[in-house]
């Protein structure tokens, strides 16, 4: 792991009626990171955040709402003292087929709306982010779509799917500086 204290970020809604759904994918990835990295989830109130250190990294999910998400990240930000390019963001995708997963070192929200508040509260679109499918809506409203749950046949690909993102993340925090690349 590079000396620079790094932040994954794993985007969702904090409510029990989100649990498992398309947007929350972030969350659920993020989990598993802490899982893996022997991470205790504490709720800090003052970074709007849930925060795990696992291994010198820190895991976090932010408590508010999705479309409000920059609110954590600034925090957290600025608390732990981190640059953007130490952020590393794990959202979901409708953009992208269900199960594909892209990590970019920066880039655009591509219309996700927690992304789109994180650029805003940074100030910048300079931080990393892995994006993982969850499919294209049925209909022009991504709403239901988005917030809805996970069919019985995705279900069946959801370990795999974040299993390989986890790995994906934890390949991030491992990596130093010159290492990050797009991919």
């Amino acid at each position: 792991m590079s000396d620079s204290k790094k932040v994954v970020v794993g985007l969702g809604n904090p409510d029990d009626k989100h649990a498992g759904t398309r947007h929350n994918i972030g969350w659920t990835v993020a989990d598993a990171v802490a899982h893996r990295l022997n991470g205790t989830w504490q709720s800090k109130s003052k970074l709007h955040a849930d925060v795990a250190d696992a291994n010198g990294a820190l895991i976090t999910k932010p408590t508010t709402y999705m479309n409000k998400s920059g609110q954590s990240v600034r925090a957290i930000a600025d608390f732990y003292k981190v640059s953007s390019t130490d952020i590393c963001v794990i959202s979901d995708d409708i953009n992208l087929s269900f199960g594909e997963i892209r990590f970019r070192g920066n880039g655009g929200a591509g219309g996700q709306n927690g992304l789109k508040d994180i650029i805003s509260a940074l100030g910048t679109e300079d931080f990393p982010r892995l994006r993982i499918g969850v499919g294209e809506p049925p209909t022009p409203n991504a709403t239901p779509h988005v917030l809805g749950q996970f069919s019985a046949e995705e279900k069946k690909d959801l370990p795999d799917i974040i299993n390989h993102a986890a790995e994906r993340i934890e390949q991030w925090l491992e990596a130093s500086d010159t290492e990050q690349a797009d991919g």
